[in-house]
């Protein structure tokens, strides 16, 4: 069911395979461009789904970007190491007449290739929605809340079956250098899982 009765107006739901449930993807911005100069941007809701209300008539170029004001997440797949210089982002589609309400993107999970984009764009949800899910119960439990504007670096090795998502904070040339580490040197970072090669 679309998520806005107007087949002008764009939004419904982002969702992630999580042990084989549906879960929403929740506060992930998602960048909708009709123009070379303009963007609108939009988050989901602790449901996954999203809504901007502004009509459409043409072309709608549709992003997900892996980032919200409490953290961003930066993902490279083994010797790509620009995928570890900026935020990491699905370009989604572009939708070139109405409907635009019923936009569904789903993440599903791909153990068998590591090297996939589909397997980077799961870890990335899955990673934004830790985050999300641990504030939240923090915030219950009483534990005061983590900083904001966390960058989560994501990185595999299909050779060692290991990955790595350290943690970090006000780098000012992003994640490459610990990238370059882990494929050049082998130097993992402490947080390491040998069941799942990317680990989120």
């Amino acid at each position: 069911m679309p998520h806005s009765f107007k087949p002008k107006t764009s939004g419904w739901c982002i969702k992630v395979d999580e042990n084989g449930d549906d879960t929403p993807v929740k506060r992930v911005k998602v960048v909708l461009k009709d123009t070379w100069f303009t963007d609108d941007i939009v988050y989901t809701n602790a449901m996954g789904c999203w809504q901007h209300n502004e009509s459409y008539y043409h072309n709608v170029w549709v992003t997900v970007k892996f980032k919200n004001d409490r953290c961003k997440i930066r993902a490279m797949r083994l010797s790509r190491i620009l995928e570890a210089v900026g935020v990491a982002d699905d370009y989604v589609d572009r939708f070139g007449s109405p409907p635009y309400n019923n936009i569904y993107v789903h993440y599903a999970n791909n153990p068998t290739s590591n090297e996939s984009l589909a397997r980077r764009y799961w870890a990335c949800a899955h990673t934004i929605n830790t985050d999300f899910d641990y504030r939240m119960r923090a915030a219950g439990d009483g534990i005061p809340p983590a900083r904001s504007d966390i960058n989560y670096s994501l990185f595999a090795s299909s050779e060692s079956r290991t990955g790595g998502a350290p943690m970090l904070q006000w780098r000012p040339f992003g994640s490459w250098p610990h990238g370059y580490g882990i494929n050049t040197f082998h130097i993992y970072p402490n947080l390491t899982d040998s069941d799942q090669p990317f680990v989120s």
